[in-house]
């Protein structure tokens, strides 16, 4: 005889576990753990690679971040250039016009 109930072919044991899974994966302990398997991951596959490798890796990840960077300082100048010569209500017409269009 099993331990397992059934409702409609669902084992609701299984269900149950897979529900308190979900619920827990929101917790704290449960993140972190997460995070930490993958940061564990990573520092194993950093750790088995050559230097060249390794290197190729570190201007990757640096050229990426310089990359955004660069793209959240344009963007921030770009608004203050537009706040500075109030043409940020212009381009606010310019928007609600071609929604109008639509």
């Amino acid at each position: 005889m099993t331990d397992s109930v059934t409702w409609k072919g669902v084992d609701m044991r299984q269900s149950e576990n897979k529900f308190k899974n979900w619920v827990m994966s929101f917790t704290y302990q449960e993140r972190r753990n997460k995070q930490l398997e993958i940061f564990r991951k990573q520092l194993e596959d950093y750790s088995s690679m050559d230097k060249a490798e390794l290197n190729f890796e570190y201007f990757n990840c640096k050229a990426e971040y310089e990359h955004k960077k660069n793209i959240l300082t344009l963007v921030i100048i770009t608004i203050a250039v537009s706040i500075i010569m109030n043409i940020w209500e212009k381009n606010i017409f310019i928007f609600e016009y071609s929604n109008k269009i639509r």
